[in-house]
C-alpha cells in the first residue's frame, strides 16, 4: 500500500516523505529541505512500518527549483538524487506522473501521506483529500500562485462585515 512512499529521514528520525519517480530520483517538498543537513539525510523505501524492513540510501545530489522561495513556497519542489538505483518490488515502485499542462479539477480526489512518526505514530499516516479550486483556495488562504496544488476542505471565514458590525456596537 505504501510501496510509493519514500521516508526522508535525518540521524534515523523522520522528517518528511517523498515520492520515487525512477529508480534513482525523488520528488519531495523543497520546504522539506529548508533546515535539513543533507549529507546527514537518508531516503527509506519499502516499509509502512518505520521499524520495518526496507531500503535506506544516502542523498548522492539535491536539484530544487532555481526560484524556490521558503517565504511564499512558491516553486516548492525538490529531485533528490539517490545514491545508487534501486531495484523495484512488491513494496518499491515508482509513482505516475502527471502530464504536462494537466488539469486537476475540484473535487478530484488525492492521497497525502507522512511519516507516522511525526505524529506519534508507528506507520505511515495517509489522507483522502479532495482537489480544490485554485479561486476558492485564493478566498480561503489567500497567496496561491499557479505552481500550486491546493487539496482539503477550506475553512472560509463567513463572517460579513454587518456581523461584524453588530459585534462592535
Amino acid at each position: 500500500e505504501f510501496a510509493l512512499v519514500c521516508i526522508l529521514k535525518t540521524y534515523g528520525r523522520p522528517f518528511c516523505a517523498g515520492s520515487l519517480i525512477t529508480n534513482e530520483w525523488v520528488l519531495t517538498a523543497a520546504h522539506c529541505l529548508d533546515s535539513v543537513l543533507i549529507n546527514n539525510a537518508t531516503v527509506s523505501l519499502g516499509s509502512q512500518n518505520r521499524s520495518g524492513p526496507n531500503v535506506t540510501l544516502r542523498i548522492e545530489r539535491t536539484v530544487c527549483h532555481p526560484s524556490y522561495s521558503s517565504w511564499t513556497n512558491n516553486n516548492d519542489i525538490c529531485l533528490l538524487k539517490l545514491s545508487s538505483p534501486v531495484d523495484f518490488s512488491d513494496y518499491i515502485y515508482p509513482v505516475c506522473l502527471a502530464s504536462a499542462g494537466s488539469t486537476f479539477h475540484t473535487g478530484v480526489s488525492s492521497w497525502v501521506t507522512q511519516p507516522g512518526s511525526l505524529f506519534g505514530a508507528e506507520i505511515v499516516q495517509q489522507v483522502n483529500v479532495p482537489i480544490v479550486g485554485n479561486n476558492e483556495c485564493r478566498c480561503a488562504y489567500g497567496q496561491l500562485t499557479e505552481n500550486m496544488i491546493c487539496a482539503g476542505p477550506c475553512q472560509v471565514n463567513t463572517t460579513s462585515a454587518s456581523e461584524n458590525k453588530k459585534k462592535q456596537t
